[in-house]
């Protein structure tokens, strides 16, 4: 009862995180603020991990968690957006927002290539970047980066799709089980709060009766609140991303212009997260609360969102 309860927080405190953010939101000023100060921290972590030799003199501010896969998408997104799309910042300025989103990119695949989830969320969200400055753009760099990719390691498109990966293999296995033999048990309401975790020893997973999770939020959230949480997630994923191309035009050049692309390439990289892992709803069982730490920063900027139509609609 008390990982269900603590599971049913995980849900109510991100969306309560997006509701704030969404009501408190009244002035300009006060995003940029946040996207300011949320960009100079994770400068700093970069910077940390670009030269160890510095840890002991500049210490990571950044508690266990924090730093997961949403953390990488929004970092990139927002960074790269404002260097695009604000040209009311000094050209210094949009240069080093443009070195930190590569700078993060380049820790990601070098330091942490095995660690997919650290550098295709953020990838994914540079290119829809690109792709909203340009498609023809967006089209020659997706493919030229393709290319690359085969060149520089073969095996790699491959592994992504489980082909020769064994977490990846074992993570579709799971998948596969959970949809066919879980799923059916409670399709219309799911069956509660992490509550899925406990059925998974009644079936075996290559041949082994022990309990395991989707390591999916797509999954995660089928099995948990079924079709109609599924639906819902759904519904919330399609409002905000119209939202943002809906305010794209609408809001005023420069932060508030360049912050709406940030959210909707943010949205990208977080929905290629949430397939990768449970980053965007923690699954208590894997993630744990610890990843609220990282999952918050989705729900916040999203829920900066919201408060960028409050500002256009509603001006104080």
């Amino acid at each position: 009862l008390n990982t269900q309860l603590g599971a049913l927080a995980v849900f109510l405190l991100s969306i309560g995180i997006f509701l704030v953010m969404a009501h408190q939101i009244q002035r300009p000023a006060q995003l940029e603020w946040l996207v300011w100060t949320f960009l100079s921290l994770g400068a700093l972590h970069i910077v940390v991990r670009l030269f160890p030799a510095i840890a002991g003199v500049v210490p990571d501010l950044f508690a266990p968690g924090a730093t997961g896969s949403l953390f990488w998408a929004w970092l990139v997104a927002l960074s790269s957006a404002q260097a695009i799309f604000n040209h009311r910042l000094p050209p210094i300025a949009r240069l080093a927002l443009l070195g930190l989103a590569v700078a993060t990119l380049a820790v990601g695949w070098f330091q942490g290539r095995g660690w997919v989830s650290g550098w295709l969320p953020p990838l994914v969200a540079l290119l829809a970047i690109i792709w909203l400055r340009s498609r023809r753009l967006g089209l020659l760099v997706t493919a030229g980066g393709l290319v690359y990719l085969v060149w520089q390691d073969p095996g790699l498109i491959g592994s992504l799709f489980g082909l020769k990966d064994y977490s990846i293999f074992t993570r579709d296995v799971a998948r596969q089980i959970l949809l066919t033999d879980v799923f059916p048990l409670s399709p219309i309401l799911g069956l509660g709060p992490a509550n899925y975790y406990w059925y998974t020893s009644l079936f075996p997973i290559l041949g082994y009766y022990v309990q395991f999770n989707s390591h999916n939020n797509y999954v995660d959230i089928l099995l948990q609140t079924g079709l109609l949480g599924f639906a819902c997630f759904a519904w919330f994923v399609f409002a905000i991303g119209r939202l943002g191309w809906q305010l794209r035009h609408r809001v005023a050049v420069g932060f508030e212009q360049a912050y709406v692309y940030g959210a909707l390439a943010g949205l990208c990289g977080t929905l290629v997260a949430a397939w990768l892992g449970d980053w965007f709803l923690p699954f208590v069982y894997n993630i744990g609360f610890e990843g609220l730490r990282s999952s918050m920063f989705g729900w916040m900027f999203l829920g900066g969102l919201a408060g960028v139509e409050h500002i256009v609609v509603a001006p104080l």
